[in-house]
């Protein structure tokens, strides 16, 4: 549901059970960002991003960064997070990519379109983990932050969840998506 692991997310699986090709993938959820954002220790310096005004309001989004970026993975979330790189290994996949699904992205209200990160290539557990603490930080980078603002957005109360997905190695790549009157997706 994308209240879990994002719009993005939720579609990619969507797509995939309607049989259309989408690269095999796991999904960190929201609930493992909050776990990560409790033992980062970052919560208080989250809740006060919204109602903080210019410097402070930058201080305390770059603590919550630094949270994400220099605290080890909660245990519970790194053994997921190893059971799903063991499991899309054994699939074939030799390398992954690693993609931002905030709650809030692609939503009829905000796309969110390039404020987030997405890792190609990564080949190891030790790269996976980053480019996971990563995709978590980059909720909270200026950009994202001055999105949020505009659209009138406490990014204390939403979260990010991180898709995991083999990596097709393409020559060319490109995709359209359109949702029509009635709410259906046309491809």
């Amino acid at each position: 549901a994308a209240d879990r692991v994002g719009p993005k997310a939720a579609t990619l699986a969507r797509l995939k059970a309607a049989g259309l090709p989408v690269p095999d993938g796991v999904c960190l959820t929201a609930e493992a960002y909050r776990l990560q954002l409790r033992a980062a220790g970052v919560e208080a310096s989250a809740r006060g991003v919204a109602g903080g005004d210019g410097f402070e309001q930058r201080c305390l989004a770059l603590t919550v960064r630094l949270g994400f970026q220099r605290t080890p993975l909660d245990p519970a979330v790194a053994t997921a997070l190893a059971a799903a790189w063991r499991e899309l290994i054994g699939r074939g996949a030799a390398l992954v990519a690693v993609r931002s699904s905030a709650l809030l992205e692609d939503t009829s209200a905000a796309s969110f379109a390039g404020q987030f990160d997405s890792f190609l290539g990564i080949a190891n557990e030790a790269d996976l983990a980053t480019a996971v603490r990563a995709c978590w930080a980059a909720l909270w980078a200026t950009r994202a932050l001055r999105y949020m603002e505009a659209q009138g957005v406490d990014p204390a109360a939403t979260a990010m969840a991180v898709l995991v997905q083999r990596l097709v190695d393409a020559r060319a790549a490109g995709g359209a998506l359109s949702r029509t009157a009635d709410g259906e997706i046309l491809i």
